[in-house]
């Protein structure tokens, strides 16, 4: 115990200049925010100036200088700080690894911009957009909002706003593990950083090229970029980028083995990380802790890193299933509000119509008023009395219409928001199926490792524990459950597919239905309990039942069998 404490009060010797370090833009801008007293767009300039210095030194205050400036600016109507204080709120949110609440401010900063016709304003936050997609990995998304921000930056000759971008976009292909394309853009971002002597851009291009060499296996020229990063973010007191650099730096000698220096790195890092509450960097750094107490033969701590792991991965997953919910409700909306406008501009034309008949009849009985005079006035007469018949029973046949209509519109919603409960079941249980066999089989990777422990004792518990884990590891009712929620949202999928496809087995059925929601590999793998590699087996043989080449998608056959067949 007493060594325990000794490491702890090294590190905070280590970490002290980091975190007391004094920024001279910040004490200028907090000395000056003291001195404006008064409630005008001078002081909502200087507060988020503060959110914007302060979102690489501690996102906690950056969030906290750009509500107030938020709360002033929309007192005041002023549109341009109200903008920028919902990016400072969402670069703070994203910081953090608070996914949802980031896309919402900044998406409000967004359209603020745009409204305003401020097009840096709008593609600063389309980038900044782009970065929250990034991280959740949806990397499509993630590239269109970084395409539109370089339009505009190039159009705007904002060289050092191109670079920023570059270095998303690495990020995005190393997600994608296209290295050669992630390293391109990752030097030429860093070549105009250094032109520009950028030294935030210099820290987080050589940041990403230090991740991108430790994927490659280059662990020195991995550690050559990274301690590069690190001395930028010291000149620039980017605590964000300190902790990143920490984690990563431990995680490249924890590979090498060098146990001592991944320790000394990885608890910086976790000091640092925990004052700043940056979430999605310390669940890399506990899993990397319990990863080294492991290799060290200390089970107990290891255990214990194991279990802030899981919490902190537990809180991103439900942040991120809320967005997904969030967005599955936002689309059906959209698709509901489309059919209502289209049959409004349905009945519009229909009345259009009715009116330009009218119209019409009651301009030839006029003229034939004017031509006939007297001779045709007993004509006349019988002509209104036949127009006044045509047009109330117009009107009863529009009453009718409109009837039929409303009707529709009320089965339209009914049976869209039955179709939307349903697949918001059908997603929210696939997650959790999902979500509980990977927590399983984490949870079975570390009780085998733990077993290792000289320790009879645990040993035996541990034995206990996963008995009753493999107890509830039951893949069959989790399928039954499953396929019922399935079933609600396409009735017509299994009779079909028996139908067109009689040779398929069971197991080819369930790939079939995996394959129609485009789960990746490995989600399919953990819901049916096999091996990833035993996925891409199975995948290769039923593209061959069905009948597919090998560059043909099974996801596109099952959609336009959907179509065809009316599944």
């Amino acid at each position: 115990m007493g060594q325990y404490f000794s490491k702890i009060l090294l590190l905070i010797f280590f970490c002290l200049p980091f975190l007391a370090s004094s920024n001279s833009v910040t004490d200028s801008l907090e000395n000056l925010l003291k001195k404006n007293i008064k409630l005008d767009t001078n002081r909502v300039n200087i507060l988020n100036s503060l959110g914007f210095e302060y979102w690489i030194i501690d996102p906690n205050k950056s969030e906290k200088y750009g509500i107030q400036s938020l709360d002033l600016a929309s007192i005041l109507k002023y549109e341009k700080g109200e903008a920028y204080a919902h990016r400072i709120i969402g670069v703070a949110h994203w910081a953090r690894g608070n996914y949802d609440p980031a896309l919402d401010h900044l998406l409000r900063a967004f359209n603020i911009y745009s409204s305003i016709n401020d097009a840096l304003g709008a593609a600063n936050t389309n980038l900044n957009i782009g970065m929250v997609y990034g991280d959740q990995k949806d990397y499509l998304k993630a590239l269109e909002y970084f395409d539109n921000s370089i339009l505009e930056f190039k159009k705007l000759n904002k060289e050092d706003r191109v670079a920023t971008a570059f270095t998303k976009i690495g990020d995005i292909y190393t997600g994608l593990k296209n290295y050669d394309e992630a390293y391109d853009y990752f030097d030429r971002a860093l070549k105009i950083h250094e032109r520009n002597k950028f030294i935030y851009g210099q820290a987080e291009a050589n940041n990403r090229l230090g991740i991108l060499f430790t994927l490659k296996g280059d662990l020195d020229k991995a550690l050559s970029y990274l301690f590069r990063s690190l001395e930028a973010g010291e000149k620039r007191s980017d605590q964000h980028g300190l902790v990143a650099n920490f984690a990563q730096i431990g995680h490249v000698y924890l590979m090498k083995k060098d146990f001592a220096q991944a320790e000394t790195y990885l608890l910086k890092g976790k000091l640092l990380g925990e004052e700043i509450n940056v979430k999605k960097t310390l669940k890399d750094i506990y899993e990397n802790l319990k990863n080294l107490e492991m290799a060290k033969g200390n089970p107990d701590q290891a255990l214990a890193y194991f279990q802030l792991y899981n919490n902190i991965r537990d809180s991103l997953f439900n942040e991120e299933m809320a967005l997904q919910m969030s967005n599955l409700r936002s689309q059906n909306e959209l698709k509901l509000q489309r059919q209502q406008l289209k049959l409004k501009e349905q009945d519009i034309a229909l009345l259009q119509a009715q009116n330009r008949n009218s119209t019409i009849l009651i301009v030839t009985a006029f003229l034939a008023v004017l031509l006939l005079g007297m001779l045709a006035t007993h004509f006349f007469i019988r002509q209104r009395d036949k127009n006044q018949k045509a047009l109330s029973q117009e009107i009863k046949l529009r009453e009718s219409k409109e009837s039929l209509l409303a009707d529709e519109q009320a089965k339209t919603k009914e049976l869209t928001q039955e179709l939307s409960q349903r697949n918001k079941e059908l997603t929210a249980y696939t997650v959790n199926f999902i979500r509980k066999n990977e927590l399983i089989t984490e949870i079975r990777k570390t009780l085998k490792d733990l077993k290792q422990s000289p320790d009879k004792s645990i040993g035996q518990k541990l034995n206990a524990l996963e008995k009753q884990l493999n107890s509830a590891f039951n893949i069959d009712e989790d399928w039954e459950s499953f396929r019922f929620y399935f079933e609600e949202v396409h009735p017509s999928f299994f009779p079909t597919m028996k139908k067109t496809h009689a040779d398929l087995s069971s197991n080819d059925l369930k790939l079939c239905i995996l394959a129609r929601m485009n789960l990746s590999s490995k989600e399919m793998a953990t819901m049916l309990g096999i091996s990833p590699d035993s996925v891409k087996t199975a995948r290769y043989r039923l593209r061959r039942k069905l009948g597919l080449e090998r560059q043909d998608s099974i996801l596109d056959y099952l959609i336009a069998l959907e179509q065809a067949e009316g599944i």
